[in-house]
């Protein structure tokens, strides 16, 4: 979009950007967990993107859901994801922030 609107960008409290991120297309929701963004898409994937001095800097992504990831949300250690269909999944934060990411992760059943 005009003046670089597409994308994901995180705000301050005050209502000042800080970061921005102009590769992420259908963000759906997003929740912060073990220090960095996870944001779900409207093509089944999650991101976890590493916030940066004035960026977000995309560390994983996932296919997580056959359809539109709608609502994020975590616990101590898990972060979950759903679906329109009703398919809720959970997701170690601590396993998908330790190690690097596989070259293709399938779809669990």
């Amino acid at each position: 979009g005009a003046g670089g609107a597409a994308g994901l960008h995180v705000y301050s409290l005050e209502g000042r950007r800080i970061a921005s991120a102009a590769g992420a297309k259908g963000v759906r929701c997003a929740v912060e967990a073990g220090g960095v963004v996870w944001t779900g898409h409207s093509d089944g994937r999650f991101c976890i993107w590493t916030l940066l001095p004035d960026s977000l800097v995309l560390f994983r992504e996932m296919r997580a859901h056959r359809t539109a990831v709608l609502g994020m949300v975590k616990d101590a250690v898990s972060v979950w994801s759903c679906t329109k269909n009703g398919t809720l999944r959970q997701w170690s934060v601590a396993l998908l922030l330790a190690a690097p990411p596989p070259p293709s992760t399938p779809l669990p059943p």
